[in-house]
């Protein structure tokens, strides 16, 4: 379960952003995941959780979006929406 891997990285992310602003509580984690991330947002939501259950994170909500994947053509330039993974 690599969610509650990311997860915790976001957690520690976040209390570093806190600590360098003075912050003594976090409220919310905002996160964009890309759909062909392969995370499982029902996963991430329980990760979230169990990594932000004590300290100045208690408490804290996420606020997940998903967000396109775009790929370029190198030939045209266009860009597009890649609708499954192969």
């Amino acid at each position: 379960m690599h969610e509650l891997a990311l997860m915790e990285e976001v957690h520690r992310i976040a209390l570093e952003a806190a600590a360098a602003q003075g912050g003594r509580r976090i409220h919310a984690v905002k996160l964009r995941v890309g759909r062909l991330a392969g995370a499982d947002s029902a996963a991430l939501g329980f990760a979230f959780e169990v990594v932000m259950a004590g300290g100045i994170s208690k408490g804290a909500t996420l606020e997940l979006e998903l967000v396109p994947s775009v790929c370029g053509c190198a030939i045209c330039g266009e860009n597009l929406e890649p609708m499954n993974v192969i």
